[in-house]
């Protein structure tokens, strides 16, 4: 998930957060409006959610295998670059004891 900090986005245009969908390979696209569309510009909080299983009925860290504490630096799209790479190195989640 991709949340525009707010204050951040060009002027004129609209206030868009956007997500992807990860591979079993970890690449992705972003989405804002249509798949694939990518990320309007401005300074977006990453936040990397990679479940076990549905989290119906028991605590999400119960099924997270992500720590739900962890989030990398914010992305920083200027809108004149094109395609644009990140690439994210995820810390394994700790088992619980």
């Amino acid at each position: 998930m991709f949340r525009l900090v707010k204050g951040t986005g060009a002027e004129g245009l609209p206030y868009r957060p956007g997500t992807a969908a990860f591979g079993t390979d970890g690449e992705f696209t972003a989405t804002s409006f249509k798949d694939g569309d990518g990320l309007l510009p401005g300074t977006y909080q990453v936040r990397v959610i990679c479940l076990s299983a549905p989290p119906a009925g028991v605590p999400l860290d119960s099924v997270s295998l992500v720590p739900l504490d962890w989030a990398p630096e914010d992305l920083v799209v200027k809108g004149d670059e094109g395609e644009i790479s990140v690439e994210y190195d995820i810390p394994p989640k700790k088992p619980k004891r």
